[in-house]
């Protein structure tokens, strides 16, 4: 079955963007399809979908509130196979700003990864990495941010989880105004309680945007990431 999200403009019901998911079988047959809006009527959109060893299907993205003047929100959800909800959480940072859900996992037992961003100019330090493990049921198990030197935008964009239930994350940093460097390909492993294990970066020769949008691991620990570099000093 193939399982996939984003989001549709539903701007003729006053609505905005509305998160849509949908679900095919092998042969491409729509299984079905569910959308979320939230209160706000304004921009909601899905950016990951995973599915965990008993069918259940996780989704995160982001849903608007500036009903409640918080802005973006992270936004996770847990379908069963048919579609139906089983349980629906957000995060809202202190800053009342843009908070945004990019990629999502789920490991062995059952737990699930979510990696995105949050704003956090409410202490001067710009977007930071955000990463977040929940139980099956969707109780916080733990969080952990974030951020680099030069206090800028650090995104994590893909999450990733092995069968030993470590979690790798890529993304970018910002190190622009630190190291002039503009933004680095960021890489950590953490384990299963989210302490850290290792962090690599790459900024390519002509210190441009570099950026990691997908990860995956290997059962013998091996990790592969894909992203961009810019070399623009070499005229690519």
């Amino acid at each position: 079955n193939v399982f996939v999200t984003g989001r549709e403009d539903r701007s003729d019901l006053g609505q905005g963007t509305n998160i849509w998911v949908r679900k095919y079988n092998t042969n491409g047959v729509i299984q079905w399809t569910t959308t979320y809006n939230s209160v706000a009527n304004s921009t909601d959109d899905g950016w990951g979908i995973t599915v965990d060893i008993g069918g259940n299907v996780y989704v995160n993205g982001y849903d608007n509130r500036t009903d409640l003047g918080q802005s973006n929100n992270i936004w996770i959800r847990k379908y069963d196979t048919n579609g139906l909800v089983l349980w629906t959480t957000t995060y809202n940072s202190v800053a009342n700003s843009v908070d945004i859900g990019y990629g999502i996992t789920t490991d062995n037992s059952g737990n699930a990864y979510v990696t995105g961003y949050e704003t956090r100019t409410d202490i001067g330090q710009g977007d930071n990495v955000w990463i977040r493990k929940y139980d099956t049921n969707g109780l916080v198990l733990w969080t952990t941010t974030y951020n680099s030197p030069a206090n800028s935008n650090d995104y994590g964009y893909c999450i990733t989880a092995d069968n030993s239930g470590n979690v790798y994350v890529t993304g970018f940093e910002d190190r622009s105004t630190d190291l002039g460097q503009n933004t680095n390909v960021w890489v950590r492993k953490y384990d299963a309680n989210g302490l850290v294990i290792w962090t690599t970066t790459y900024n390519s020769l002509a210190n441009s945007n570099d950026q990691g949008y997908s990860i995956t691991a290997e059962n013998n620990g091996n990790v592969y990431v894909v992203g961009s570099e810019n070399r623009i000093d070499i005229g690519q």
